[in-house]
């Protein structure tokens, strides 16, 4: 069974628990994590890859730590992907984000760093460590890092 733990920290809402078993996504429980990923700017969802899921279950266990981790943005409309684009910078004019693709975690009471260098040895897709905001990107893209 793989599970996952994190907290949306524009939401406040929260997800503990199983969403695959064996081979099989459970549709229920992806519903409510599409739901809960949103563009919370927008409140717009989007199907999310399921491998993105993965990679956030494989990273938790990858920290030794059963804290939850804490989601800063996982699907972006294009709309608001095309803002963030303006006003930040790091943000990707084609962001994996826009295409459920992507999410940028970090983990309360773990450093960043280590979170980001967890993720980077999974080699499952890309890889964003984002030290002067504290956050990590992982994508379901080609294996890269920045």
């Amino acid at each position: 069974m793989w599970q996952v733990s994190f907290r949306q920290a524009h939401t406040g809402e929260s997800f503990s628990g199983v969403y695959r078993v064996g081979d099989q996504y459970l549709p229920d429980v992806f519903e409510r994590l599409n739901y809960m990923l949103r563009d919370f700017r927008t409140g717009e969802a989007f199907p999310m890859d399921p491998r993105v899921i993965d990679v956030l279950s494989m990273v938790q266990q990858g920290t030794g730590k059963d804290t939850p981790l804490e989601i800063l943005s996982g699907y972006r409309t294009p709309k608001t992907n095309a803002m963030l684009y303006r006003v930040s910078e790091g943000v990707a004019r084609n962001s994996y984000h826009m295409y459920g693709q992507a999410i940028d975690i970090r983990m309360p009471g773990y450093n960043t760093k280590k979170l980001s260098q967890v993720a980077r040895g999974l080699r499952a897709g890309g890889v964003g460590y984002y030290p002067k905001s504290h956050f990590v990107h992982v994508d379901t893209g080609e294996i890269r890092s920045w």
